[in-house]
């Protein structure tokens, strides 16, 4: 078995139990980094429900526990989840644990992936029950992680903000999960959105943006079942498998990502590696991931997102300028990042463990008992 510089088997747990059958950008990021870890000498352990495990069962390297439990809501999913969970760890001899949902098992090092502060920063974003339990649970894990990792330097520093004694480390996303094309891509007159698609995501922004450009291409909205209500006749709903999407990004003539609130921004990363030019509302974590290569417009405005629309169907970017900046976010470095944090907790917690073993515990003397 595998060890992490001669410390205890590296036997790491994750909490997937949150990921439904849509792929998130949450569970895009683990399914990304787990196979990168293992390559590492890591043994992940992926705890999901068994809806979802069909999912990650591929996953190289990981292997993959079906737990009885809905993704959603929260509170129940850990009241089901919980005392199975802690038996496969004790079982599989966890030893290192890394969630993005609170609570996480009690006696094990853990280690906090945030992927945004929409709870405290948006709260209106959220669904109020899980607007409740994040606000309820984060401040506590916050405190108890070993470590807290988030994917961009912008989320860090909003956690910095909420949380001074945090010290997050960033462990960013890729872009660079899909085939890339052997061929430049023939663009086609569509633009391009994917979900999933909350509230954060400014659909309305977008149908309306849609609305009022002339003459009107096409709208895919990708992770969608229904057509929105209201939407123009061009528009077009779907929930493309991984290649499927990846061709859209191919073929789209822009890709739009009109969100008022990011932790990073996958879909911006996933259509720059294709080489698709982007429209993205002018965000921090937007910024941190497009750079120069991205046409931004002011977040909430539908006539900048209407002028940003209309200047790159005119003039879009060069393929060169998009792979590029694409270039600068692989998941390898990610996963490094991910490796090292990991390495110094279970470091840490080796260490402390040794301590205690070598600590004598000291016998009361005679007189001490008499006394008392």
């Amino acid at each position: 078995m595998p060890t992490v510089r001669g410390l205890a088997p590296a036997r790491l747990g994750v909490d997937g139990t949150s990921y439904d059958l849509q792929m998130s950008g949450a569970a895009r990021r683990t399914s990304c980094l787990l196979p990168r870890l293992a390559s590492r000498g890591w043994e992940p352990v992926l705890f999901v429900s068994q809806a979802s495990a069909p999912a990650f069962r591929a996953l190289p390297g990981v292997t993959v526990v079906p737990l009885r439990t809905p993704a959603h809501p929260a509170p129940l999913r850990r009241l089901l989840a919980r005392r199975p969970m802690e038996e496969a760890i004790r079982e599989l001899g966890i030893t290192l644990f890394l969630t993005e949902i609170p609570p996480a098992p009690e006696g094990l090092p853990f280690v906090l992936n945030l992927h945004d502060t929409r709870a405290f920063d948006r709260p209106e974003t959220l669904r109020p029950g899980r607007r409740l339990w994040l606000r309820r649970t984060l401040p506590e894990a916050v405190a108890r992680a070993a470590a807290v990792i988030v994917p961009s330097a912008a989320t860090a520093e909003r956690v910095e903000a909420w949380f001074p004694q945090a010290r997050p480390r960033v462990v960013p996303n890729g872009g660079d999960h899909f085939p890339v094309a052997l061929r430049p891509p023939a663009r086609e007159d569509f633009l391009l959105a994917v979900g999933p698609w909350d509230r954060r995501k400014n659909l309305p922004l977008l149908l309306e943006a849609h609305r009022r450009l002339a003459p009107r291409p096409p709208l895919v909205l990708a992770g969608l079942r229904r057509r929105p209500r209201g939407a123009a006749p061009e528009v077009e709903v779907g929930r493309p498998d991984d290649l499927e999407l990846a061709g859209l990004y191919r073929r789209a003539a822009v890709t739009v990502c009109p969100s008022d609130w990011e932790g990073f921004g996958l879909p911006l990363a996933e259509a720059l590696a294709q080489a698709c030019p982007v429209v993205a509302s002018d965000l921090p974590a937007h910024r941190e991931v497009g750079g120069a290569a991205v046409r931004y417009f002011p977040s909430g405005s539908v006539e900048g997102l209407v002028r940003a629309l209309e200047e790159v169907r005119r003039r879009p970017p060069s393929p060169a300028l998009l792979l590029q900046q694409a270039g600068r976010h692989p998941w390898r470095l990610g996963a490094e990042a991910l490796d090292q944090v990991l390495r110094q907790v279970a470091a840490r917690a080796w260490a402390s463990q040794r301590t205690r073993r070598a600590t004598p515990v000291r016998k009361a003397s005679p007189a001490t008992r008499t006394r008392s």
